[in-house]
C-alpha cells in the first residue's frame, strides 16, 4: 500500500482525526471547568484519567458519525499512534515532575507533549493542519512558560486551541473524506 492510499484510509476510518482532537479537547475544557473548584493535584489526576478515555470516546464519535473508527489491517501507518502514544506517556511523568517544582509548568509541558505528537498526525493523516495545530501548542506552551500563565488560564488555553482545531478539522473535511469505506 502507498503511502497516500494508507493516509486516505486513516482519514476515512477516523474522520481526518478530527473526532481525536474533539475527544482530547473535552478532556482539556473538563480540567479548565474542575480547575476553578479543586486542587492543582486533583486536577492533574482527572486529566490523566480523562486521557486514558480520548481514544475510545474517539472510537464511539467516530462509529455515531458513520465511520468504522478502524483502519484497513495491511495499512503500513498503522503503528504510527501507538508508537507516538508510547511517547506521550512517557512524557507524562516529567510534566508530572515539573509540576512538584512550579504547578503551573505542568499544562505548558502537556501541551509541548501533545503539540509534538500532533506535529506526526501530518505524516499519519496527511493533513498538514497538523503542524498548524502541533506548532500552535507548542508556542503556547513557551507563552505560558515565559509569562507565568497560572495554571486555570493555561488549561484554558489548551482547550481553546484544541477545540478551535477540532471544529475546523470537521469543516475542513466535511466534503474531502469519503463517508463510506
Amino acid at each position: 500500500m502507498e503511502i497516500a492510499l494508507a493516509q486516505r484510509d486513516m482519514c476515512n476510518a477516523y474522520i481526518g482525526g478530527a473526532a481525536g482532537i474533539l475527544a482530547s479537547s473535552l478532556v482539556w475544557a473538563g480540567a479548565a471547568f474542575s480547575a476553578r473548584y479543586l486542587s492543582a493535584d486533583q486536577v492533574i489526576i482527572g486529566f490523566f484519567i480523562g486521557g486514558m478515555f480520548i481514544h475510545p470516546a474517539a472510537i464511539v464519535l467516530c462509529k455515531l458519525l458513520g465511520r468504522s473508527g478502524q483502519h484497513r489491517a495491511d495499512n503500513p501507518l498503522r503503528y504510527l499512534p501507538l508508537e507516538t502514544t508510547v511517547w506521550l506517556i512517557a512524557a507524562l511523568p516529567i510534566a508530572y515532575a515539573a509540576s512538584r517544582v512550579n504547578v503551573i509548568w505542568f499544562f505548558p509541558a502537556m501541551m509541548a507533549t501533545i503539540g509534538a505528537r500532533y506535529l506526526i498526525f501530518r505524516t499519519l493523516f496527511g493533513l498538514r493542519t497538523y503542524w498548524l495545530l502541533g506548532a500552535s501548542l507548542i508556542v503556547a506552551a513557551i507563552v505560558c512558560v515565559h509569562w507565568r500563565v497560572g495554571f486555570s488560564h493555561a488549561v484554558l488555553l489548551g482547550a481553546a486551541i484544541e477545540m478551535s482545531f477540532a471544529f475546523a478539522m470537521f469543516i475542513l473535511l466535511k466534503d474531502k473524506v469519503n463517508a463510506t469505506q
